[in-house]
């Protein structure tokens, strides 16, 4: 009967099957209330015991349920909550006292000197004066609670509490006659007819507040079944120790615990979403450790490996002009292999560059035509090593407003990426056009295609698809993450579409046109 709070019960909106929950928990007591009216007046038998646990459960209900109420005002400074928190503690201390004044329970008249109506006003002050409270929670501005007004809000409280019980007490003898033993008399109807309106007001004034929160549906329900005690215990039966008087003492101590049990409800969940966000944060936080220290990795293994690099290259250079005859063959390899590997070095360096939010585009005006002629050259040692052949369909006045040079380092990924996957002597096709307000550039490949897999996230660092243990395509995974992050610089997208293995792939990259 209790919400599973997916927020502040205060201020978090129902949702539909919170909404329903509240609804059976009015209904329940309200069917409960019609099956027992019937009987309302069979008397039973006092029993001793019962007022004294009764009272207590109720007083610890009331004191905790305010406590939770009050505590949480000193974070909102809600003056609505702050009304609500002192109607629970206004009710705890007057639960005290009407057991207190209770007839033959500590003493004769009870113990607080009053006399033989003093526990049934006390009863009608504390079951009118609740629903005040109510009232002043559905009313209450949006203007916020200071300290000097929660000390004597709750002071006035307790005051109030303490002003009705020494009139039912000391005062007796001003107040009308409601009781005769522990049967009621004439006067007893109208005074509890009043004290029932009241709270039907309460109950009519939660009804009209907007926008109705969690805490207010709940509010609601209280005050259905405080109606249903006020009904059972004074208005249907005919006095005390009757099933009536029983009955209704139940459902009072079941009105109190609502809000009690949604507030714990809410104390539990919240501890488990702030368990929920610190174990996010310590992840997050690892994670970002863990991205800055593979940053610092690649930055460092390619200025490591680029250094080598310079010296070799120049070596080369010397071999060749001074004996260009000499071991061509073995200079052939190792300048192929010191190419591969400076193609390694620079892709680490742009991927540790890009993630670090380091490049800075240089835009102009481009055409996609000189764009594709760029990459083509850039990778047209692979594409003939290979002997593949490139199909264009690139037409003129196609405009972007982009870096060029980064563009252009796309593609040739694109297309080097393509040309090692189609096999020797295949087709690689490259398209633009105008669609859907961008520049559409698509290479499409003869290679091995895509599985469904593998194409969510291919666009990664370091992801590849399946190669044998000799790794014929080599290269790190990284050239298709850099074309990702390099056209969402440029507020563009890529896309990777293939029909399955075997049956060629289409990267389509998506450029905004120029202004």
């Amino acid at each position: 009967m209790v919400p599973s709070g997916t927020g502040v019960l205060s201020a978090v909106q129902p949702s539909r099957t919170e909404a329903r929950v509240a609804l059976g928990a009015a209904l329940v007591p309200l069917a409960v209330l019609a099956g027992l009216a019937p009987f309302a007046k069979l008397p039973l038998a006092r029993v001793e015991a019962f007022i004294p646990l009764y009272q207590a459960a109720l007083v610890m209900v009331d004191l905790v349920t305010a406590a939770l109420l009050l505590a949480q005002c000193r974070v909102s400074r809600s003056r609505s909550l702050f009304a609500l928190g002192c109607g629970y503690l206004f009710t705890a201390a007057m639960t005290v006292a009407h057991t207190l004044s209770f007839p033959g329970l500590f003493a004769a008249q009870g113990l607080l000197g009053g006399g033989a109506q003093s526990t049934a006003w006390i009863y009608m002050f504390w079951h009118a004066a609740f629903p005040l409270f109510v009232m002043g929670y559905a009313l209450a501005g949006p203007r916020e609670l200071t300290r000097r007004g929660a000390a004597a809000g709750m002071a006035g409280s307790i005051a109030l509490a303490v002003i009705l019980a020494s009139l039912a007490t000391a005062g007796e003898g001003l107040l009308p006659a409601i009781m005769s033993g522990h049967g009621y008399l004439p006067a007893y109807h109208g005074v509890v007819a009043l004290v029932w309106l009241c709270s039907f007001g309460a109950l009519a004034c939660l009804w009209r507040k907007r926008p109705r929160t969690l805490l207010d549906l709940w509010v609601m329900v209280v005050m259905c079944v405080w109606l249903c005690e006020i009904a059972l215990a004074a208005m249907l039966n005919a006095g005390r120790f009757d099933l009536g008087f029983y009955a209704g003492r139940i459902f009072g101590l079941a009105a109190a615990s609502f809000v009690l049990c949604g507030l714990i409800f809410e104390t539990i969940a919240l501890h488990e979403r702030l368990e929920v966000a610190a174990e996010e944060r310590a992840a997050h936080a690892a994670a970002e450790a863990a991205s800055q220290a593979k940053d610092q990795l690649l930055a460092m293994l390619g200025h490591e490996l680029r250094n080598p690099l310079a010296p070799i290259v120049a070596a080369l250079e010397l071999m060749r002009i001074g004996n260009p005859e000499a071991l061509a063959a073995e200079r052939q390899v190792i300048e192929r292999q010191v190419q591969h590997l400076r193609r390694l070095v620079n892709d680490l360096l742009d991927v540790s560059r890009l993630e670090r939010g380091r490049i800075n585009l240089v835009r102009g005006r481009c055409e996609a035509a000189d764009l594709v002629a760029r990459a083509l050259e850039m990778a047209g040692p692979i594409i003939e090593g290979r002997h593949q052949r490139v199909e264009l369909d690139v037409p003129l006045g196609l405009v972007l407003e982009a870096d060029a040079d980064r563009v252009a380092q796309a593609l040739c990924n694109l297309l080097t990426n393509a040309a090692k996957f189609t096999p020797p002597g295949g087709r690689i096709v490259v398209r633009a056009a105008r669609e859907e307000g961008a520049i559409m550039l698509r290479i499409k490949d003869e290679g091995a295609g895509l599985a469904p897999a593998l194409r969510e996230r291919l666009f990664q660092p370091f992801v590849q698809g399946a190669q044998p243990l000799e790794r014929p395509h080599g290269g790190l995974g990284l050239g298709l993450a850099i074309v990702r992050y390099l056209i969402s610089l440029h507020g563009g997208r890529v896309e990777a579409h293939s029909e399955g293995e075997g049956r060629g792939s289409e990267f389509v990259l998506h450029l905004p046109i120029s202004a």
